[in-house]
């Protein structure tokens, strides 16, 4: 008898936690279902640090004859290189520091790199034609440029150098050549659309290089036979490090959740399975998104955000108004507007719906979540103006006296707002888009007018407070909103046809 009433009452505890779950399942929305048994594990940034550390060290201690007191000083060297790291990227890298998936990319570069670093090292001391410029020293400044930030990738290369010339005897010709050849490693990849660009790049820095060892080798006389065989393995180490990057990028890309400019180039060909079935079955979304990406990408490029990220979001932001694609005005023909139908909160929730519909066609075709991403950040919170007013104003027509009060926040997008300057870029783009169709009798001054107005309501309705767009970027993107308006909407002189030019049909 004890034992029927314990299953019972563990049956129904289970039961009561499934049906909790499957509630929550269904007001997720459809990407993000079925997704609650996924566990994500936060490995926080100073077991990272302190990992590399202690890898760092015992890399530089293997195969060497330090003693106890030499053991103890490397110790303390590399835990101030460390510490100095890890200083810098709180106070000029604290978006990447607050990502586990940045964190531990940078953690597998630096450990690629060290395995190269020795490896070489101790493949030198065992043939004599190898040298220790042939060392892939620029694979860990290129990897970090394409998948983090330029920035970052010129302080990892100079740390890598410093480690280089550790390794190798505490040699500061080692750790020229790597710090010069990590310089225009960042130099030449930071903008690369392509792989034949990265490639290039990776013969230019072993051009570099080869030029620093020569004039190493003329100043410290390391005699010729010496001086050439180290040019000609610095040229090749140049080249192979891009060659090396160009291959496990991928891998890299797929296991951290990064996007290069070179995988954003691939999915800015309008050629992509999502945008090709939108051209069809919502055209004006289509190419409303096209307007969007150009106003978006200008406007990037002139405040030093990534224009081809802002690109490649505006063309996939609004993937979820295939789903209904009658329902918004830009695909609306001559058979009127399904809105006139519906009561306002039924359009409210077919509006908000294309949010849903988006996320889960972009985890159908399996979009990268920093794609994803715009789809609904570039409505953030924002009201549902029209279907708000016209509530209120089918409100106050209305007689009933228990009618319910119309909340204002029930009208406004799930969020979140945008978190990127990207995302925040493309959400006023979409906006600006959106009203200049409306505009009678274009020009310059009213783009202007309706840009600033536009940028303004979206700043006093905070839905640009957590991205880190200043005052004087929103300046920016103004002007170079009014400049791409006048550019796409351009009139053209009516020219007449006269009788001579007709053609005639027999």
């Amino acid at each position: 008898m004890i034992k029927q009433s314990l299953i019972g009452f563990l049956q129904g505890v289970l039961r009561s936690w499934l049906e909790r779950l499957e509630d929550i399942n269904q007001t997720l929305p459809r990407a993000q279902r079925e997704t609650w048994h996924q566990k994500e594990f936060h490995i926080p940034p100073l077991v990272i640090g302190l990992s590399s550390a202690v890898l760092l060290y015992g890399v530089l201690l293997v195969n060497t004859q330090m003693t106890l007191a030499q053991s103890l000083v490397l110790a303390l060297f590399i835990m101030i290189v460390v510490s100095l790291f890890t200083v810098y990227l709180h106070r000029d890298q604290k978006d990447l520091v607050e990502s586990d998936d940045a964190m531990a990319l940078l953690a597998v570069i630096f450990f690629i790199t060290l395995i190269w670093i020795k490896l070489i090292a101790v493949l030198t001391y065992m043939f004599d034609w190898l040298s220790l410029y042939a060392t892939p020293i620029a694979i860990a400044p290129i990897l970090t440029a394409l998948l983090l930030n330029a920035r970052l990738g010129m302080i990892v290369g100079f740390v890598v150098a410093l480690v280089f010339g550790i390794v190798n005897g505490f040699s500061l010709p080692p750790a020229m050549v790597a710090a010069l050849g990590s310089a225009t490693a960042v130099a030449m990849v930071s903008q690369a659309r392509s792989s034949q660009q990265v490639a290039r790049a990776g013969l230019l820095v072993g051009l570099v290089q080869a030029l620093v060892v020569l004039s190493l080798g003329i100043i410290l006389e390391w005699g010729r036979f010496l001086t050439f065989k180290s040019m000609a393995w610095s040229l090749a180490s140049g080249f192979f490090s891009a060659i090396f990057c160009l291959g496990v990028r991928p891998y890299l890309e797929s296991l951290f959740s990064r996007l290069s400019n070179l995988s954003l180039l691939e999915l800015a060909g309008v050629d992509h399975p999502l945008l090709k079935k939108m051209s069809m079955e919502a055209p004006g979304t289509y190419h409303h998104s096209l307007s969007v990406a150009s106003l978006a990408e200008d406007a990037a490029l002139g405040i030093g955000a990534n224009g081809l990220l802002c690109r490649v979001g505006a063309y996939f932001h609004d993937i979820g108004k295939m789903v209904k694609a009658e329902y918004f005005i830009e695909n609306q023909g001559t058979f009127g507007n399904p809105h006139d139908q519906v009561s306002p909160s039924l359009s409210k929730l077919i509006i908000t719906s294309h949010v849903k519909e988006g996320l889960a066609l972009a985890k159908s075709h399996k979009l990268d979540p920093q794609i994803a991403a715009f789809i609904p950040q570039h409505h953030g919170t924002s009201q549902i103006e029209y279907f708000y007013r016209k509530a209120l104003k089918l409100e106050e027509s209305e007689e009933d006296i228990t009618k319910e009060e119309i909340e204002e926040e029930s009208y406004r997008y799930p969020g979140p707002k945008p978190q990127t300057k990207e995302a925040g870029l493309v959400m006023l783009a979409d906006s600006v888009e959106a009203s200049s169709r409306t505009l009678e009798d274009p020009n310059h001054q009213r783009y202007k007018d309706l840009v600033n107005k536009i940028i303004q309501k979206k700043l006093f309705d905070g839905q640009l407070d957590e991205t880190p767009l200043t005052l004087n970027d929103l300046r920016i993107v103004a002007e170079r909103f009014t400049n791409t308006l006048l550019s796409i909407h351009h009139a053209r002189i009516p020219y007449p046809e006269s009788d001579d030019n007709k053609i005639s049909v027999q």
